[in-house]
């Protein structure tokens, strides 16, 4: 992703311009064909989250990578501080590791007849 793109939805997580105007913004730019393969497929990964209560799946989302950042931005900071069987889920480390090309189950925690699990494709 380009610098001027990374801005642009820096830009709409600090509520500098609405989601509208970057998308418009973004269609601007034009395509990024100078992007390097392996960046491209970075770009276009998918995070699953899945929650099941027993027998039943409560959650079952997917979402482009870059939206769930994007949407992070909304989240209040306290909402993102998430403890899991007495330890604390870091969510910002998690995010700068993604950035770095993490993939695969990134969480899997088991309690009593819950099960959250969070995978990046």
């Amino acid at each position: 992703m380009t610098d001027e793109r990374l801005q642009i939805l820096r830009m709409v997580e600090q509520g500098k311009v609405s989601a509208e105007e970057a998308v418009k913004l973004l269609e601007a730019l034009g395509d990024d064909s100078s992007a390097q393969p392996a960046r491209a497929r970075r770009s276009n990964r998918m995070i699953r989250v899945r929650v099941i209560e027993g027998e039943r799946t409560k959650i079952n989302v997917n979402l482009p990578l870059e939206l769930a950042r994007v949407a992070l931005g909304f989240v209040p900071k306290d909402a993102l501080r998430v403890s899991v069987g007495g330890e604390h889920l870091d969510v910002d480390a998690i995010m700068r590791m993604l950035e770095e090309g993490l993939e695969g189950k990134i969480v899997d925690v088991e309690d009593e007849d819950t099960k959250v699990e969070v995978i990046v494709e």
